[in-house]
């Protein structure tokens, strides 16, 4: 990838968290098809003997190689604060330079408090901008009003409700409500090929990949 100082940065973009690297076709296809890639932080270590140089690093350079950070040069985005993480620190570093959506993989595995941390972080960056996150596993997608799914019949869905007092579906096995503990609406399915879902507040969604069901 190649680095670029316009105003707006190429598109698709895809940002690469420190959690385990992806090996599952669609998270890659995500990385590999992005016109503009911004690792956090060590991340960058893992990206970079596969790909080359990531466009930006962003982050406190607190587990990056100084190798590597001394090779990135202006590529690395240093964000000293520490009132947010890294995930944070990327999508406000992306809307500052014009970007509407991004996508975010590599943000699950290792410790489990940074992937809880990321998964329920997407609400909240989502006013910000367009995200979804892509795993090994699924996808995870923050919605706060409605949304229409493309889905297979028997495709796992979760549902996690954050703030909602109101969530009607259609096309789930299970009909949703607003749930009262985040597990409630957990382990249901797609019975038709689409699903759509309206809320009143903050939810994230998680559709499993096909070959996961």
């Amino acid at each position: 990838m190649s680095s670029t100082n316009n105003a707006t940065l190429p598109t698709p973009v895809v940002i690469l968290a420190a959690g385990d690297f992806p090996t599952h076709p669609v998270p890659l296809s995500c990385l590999e098809g992005a016109a503009t890639v911004v690792c956090l932080d060590s991340a960058a270590d893992t990206y970079v003997p596969c790909y080359g140089l990531p466009d930006y690093v962003v982050g406190d350079g607190d587990s990056i190689s100084p190798a590597l950070r001394e090779r990135l040069g202006q590529r690395f985005v240093h964000e000293s604060e520490q009132d947010t993480n890294d995930l944070c620190k990327a999508v406000r570093f992306l809307a500052g330079r014009g970007v509407k959506e991004a996508v975010v993989v590599g943000a699950t595995g290792r410790r489990e408090d940074h992937t809880l941390g990321n998964i329920f972080h997407l609400p909240d960056l989502s006013r910000v901008m367009t995200l979804t996150m892509v795993t090994d596993y699924g996808r995870f997608i923050p919605v706060s009003q409605h949304i229409e799914l493309e889905t297979h019949i028997g495709q796992a869905v979760s549902v996690f409700n954050i703030h909602a007092t109101r969530i009607y579906s259609t096309g789930l096995r299970w009909p949703l409500s607003a749930f009262q503990s985040l597990w409630q609406g957990t382990l249901n399915e797609a019975n038709e090929q689409r699903v759509t879902i309206d809320t009143d507040g903050d939810i994230i969604v998680y559709l499993a990949h096909h070959e996961t069901i």
